[in-house]
């Protein structure tokens, strides 16, 4: 049996690239969008002129600050006047109608692992994975069939997305999201996913937590 899926309609996600052309990827930010954003622009490298992340939230937990910190993540906070500086649009984690500021941007590309929207898509390229637990697996098996080594920032992403949707493998995960972890595995920084799994609390909550100590 192949480690995964093989993707024949690949063929249609590159022929959405072109050398000329500036594409911005569209995130509402949490580990496993971040990550699946960062192996899309990986994908796209060499294959477009230019790929820009943008977030359309804030980023305030301390595990995800780290991973952006640690993995060298580049991001800019969306604002509507970006657009016309971009050709084409792509969707990770997330589908149009998740998000105000998702609203008549015309995506050519959206990948998502959440349940179909009732609202139809008219992306180009389109593929949504309910069953599987995490846009990083969809993702890694791209990269996987692609012939793409993810590099040891971009492996560490991916397997904190991972284990973020699936609270650890203790939640709606899959088989496939067990391969594309183990298979990341050979690829990832050990110490640096740990470093990042464990920055989860904000020291100014030391004192919330003393004072909840003392009233017990």
């Amino acid at each position: 049996m192949a480690y995964f899926r093989s993707l024949p309609n690949l063929r249609k996600l590159l022929d959405a690239f072109s050398r000329d052309s500036r594409w911005l990827i569209m995130i509402n930010a949490d580990p496993d969008a971040m990550a699946s954003a960062m192996a899309l622009k990986r994908i796209m490298s060499h294959r477009v002129q230019d790929v820009t992340i943008a977030k359309v939230n804030a980023i305030t937990r301390p595990d995800n600050l780290s991973m952006v910190r640690y993995t060298h993540l580049r991001m800019e906070r969306f604002f509507p006047g970006m657009l016309p500086q971009f050709d084409r649009f792509a969707m990770v984690d997330s589908q149009p109608d998740h998000h105000p500021a998702f609203k008549d941007i015309p995506f050519s590309v959206v990948i998502d692992h959440h349940p179909l929207s009732e609202k139809p898509l008219s992306a180009a390229y389109c593929e949504i994975k309910p069953e599987y637990g995490a846009t990083s697996t969809l993702l890694t098996e791209y990269l996987y069939n692609l012939n793409i080594r993810p590099g040891k920032l971009l492996a560490t992403a991916l397997q904190f997305g991972i284990k973020t949707d699936t609270a650890n493998f203790e939640r709606h995960f899959y088989d496939v999201d067990l391969r594309a972890y183990q298979y990341l595995n050979r690829f990832a920084d050990h110490v640096l996913l740990s470093r990042i799994a464990r920055s989860e609390f904000h020291l100014h909550w030391l004192e919330q937590f003393s004072k909840a100590c003392t009233n017990l």
